[in-house]
């Protein structure tokens, strides 16, 4: 099962490179992706060194070039924006996977939500101004 989806900054694909250690990494809880998958279907990824998906690869590792870093992080703004709107504590719903299809919605806290967007965004910001992608992996 799916704990969280991690993102880390990656300045090659050498397969050889240690890519988990000292590496600038930010982590989506599985509940707050699985809520924002539909609109990350927008961002174009790769997988395997060369074929293009839409979304992020199940069960393995996506790279986001850098001409779609910036979709992702003006995706991840726009979710901020609209977060910042929710009372501090809300419930998500929708088809949140198997572990919560029976419930209405999980309760969350606005500042926890907040808090990995702006990470994935600072994220974004370290990857553009290096000149660098992002690695994707679920964890």
């Amino acid at each position: 099962m799916v704990l969280a989806h991690q993102l880390v900054v990656i300045t090659r694909e050498d397969k050889e490179e240690n890519l988990w250690i000292d590496m600038d990494r930010v982590f989506l809880s599985h509940l707050l992706f699985c809520y924002m998958k539909d609109s990350l279907m927008w961002i174009d990824t790769r997988w395997n060194g060369k074929k293009q998906v839409a979304g992020f690869l199940e069960g393995g590792f996506s790279v986001i070039d850098r001409k779609e870093i910036a979709k992702f992080q003006d995706i991840m703004e726009q979710w901020k924006h609209l977060f910042s709107y929710s009372p501090e504590e809300f419930y998500l719903t929708g088809e949140l996977g198997r572990r919560w299809r029976d419930q209405e919605g999980v309760l969350v806290r606005k500042s926890e939500i907040l808090e990995e967007l702006n990470a994935c965004i600072r994220i974004c910001n370290t990857a553009l101004e290096q000149g660098a992608k992002i690695l994707y992996s679920e964890i």
